[in-house]
């Protein structure tokens, strides 16, 4: 299209494109850059991080004790 629509008009008003810097919850693993915008307990850890500290725990705890799964 080279012209505009007949009929077509821009609002009265300007629309406010955000209200300004969200304050952005980071995960608490050194290096991780992972963050929300919800409100997150201290120490929260992201899903990436904390399944590799599930996994670390559980490896741990099957070398300290082999006999158990």
């Amino acid at each position: 299209m080279t012209e505009q629509p007949t009929g077509y008009g821009r609002p009265a008003e300007e629309f406010p494109i955000h209200e300004g810097p969200r304050e952005l919850w980071r995960c608490a693993e050194p290096g991780c850059f992972n963050s929300g915008v919800h409100a997150r307990p201290e120490g929260w850890l992201c899903w990436k991080r904390d399944r590799a500290r599930e996994r670390r725990t559980r490896t741990h705890r099957r070398r300290q004790n082999p006999a158990s799964p």
